[in-house]
């Protein structure tokens, strides 16, 4: 769901005496500018969330558009369970950063913008929040002044002998809960194979960890991910893609506010690859 490497991302600024991670990065962005470029993309997937209910299984179809000015738009769709079916969310980001977001609930046929209570809960009751999605979304735009940045050292992910960096965040009017984001970055593939957050700077809260690489067209994605919430409670949602393609010519009208309210008007303003 994540997008794989293309959700994810990061940047380095020069506040760190020595700044070893600059280059790491800045390799990372000069390939989804070029050979891993894409400007929209549909993807369907699978959450299976585990706590102390038990297991249970979510659908969701996402679009999202980006565009040369580094704003971008998504729109979430639940598409099982039943009870849930139609529930879409709407996320805005501005060139500079700052994100809003939307959340449509069809069993009251009404559309709201979340406040920052809401936005720390579970989207369909994951550990994936709404603040995460906000910020694996616009991670790719940091620039040098979003966040400081230091290469920790090297460790392995799933085989993969990764650089490991420590990036603390700035703000400057975006909306980033978490002090500390910590990126493994693939020496090799330069792809994001694992992140954590840590709300106080020092220990992680969340992991989120992915496996599974396959090229879709000239894009690498994630097929598997795992979204943990570390600490006393402890909980993991896996998610699984199952569908991406990209580049299919996704319109703004997929984006607008009457499109999350109207489920049945996805597949005409989202395109005939999303139905």
């Amino acid at each position: 769901m994540l997008a794989a490497c293309a959700w994810i991302a990061g940047t380095a600024a020069t506040a760190f005496a020595g700044d070893d991670a600059r280059p790491l990065l800045d390799k990372f962005k000069e390939r989804d500018r070029t050979d891993r470029h894409w400007t929209d993309r549909v993807q369907s997937v699978s959450f299976d969330v585990h706590d102390g209910a038990g297991s249970r299984e979510k659908a969701l179809r996402l679009f999202e558009k980006r565009a040369g000015d580094g704003s971008r738009k998504l729109l979430a769709r639940v598409m099982d369970p039943a009870s849930q079916r139609g529930l879409g969310i709407l996320l805005d980001v501005a060139p500079n950063g700052a994100g809003k977001q939307w959340l449509y609930r069809p069993a009251f046929k009404r559309t709201q913008e979340l406040g920052d209570g809401f936005r720390e809960k579970g989207i369909v009751d994951s550990d994936l929040t709404h603040d995460d999605l906000e910020l694996v979304t616009v991670l790719p735009g940091w620039g040098a002044a979003d966040a400081e940045s230091h290469r920790r050292g090297s460790e392995p992910v799933d085989g993969e002998i990764c650089d490991v960096i420590d990036l603390e965040p700035t703000g400057k009017g975006k909306r980033v809960p978490y002090k500390r984001i910590t990126i493994w970055l693939g020496q090799n593939d330069v792809l994001v194979h694992q992140l954590e957050f840590s709300l106080d700077g020092t220990v992680p809260t969340k992991r989120i960890t992915q496996t599974g690489f396959k090229n879709v067209g000239r894009v690498p994605v994630a097929h598997d991910i795992k979204v943990e919430t570390l600490g006393e409670k402890s909980t993991s949602t896996d998610i699984k893609v199952t569908h991406a393609d990209f580049d299919i010519g996704i319109g703004d009208e997929c984006f607008n506010q009457s499109t999350l309210a109207d489920p049945g008007k996805d597949s005409v303003a989202c395109g005939e690859t999303s139905k």
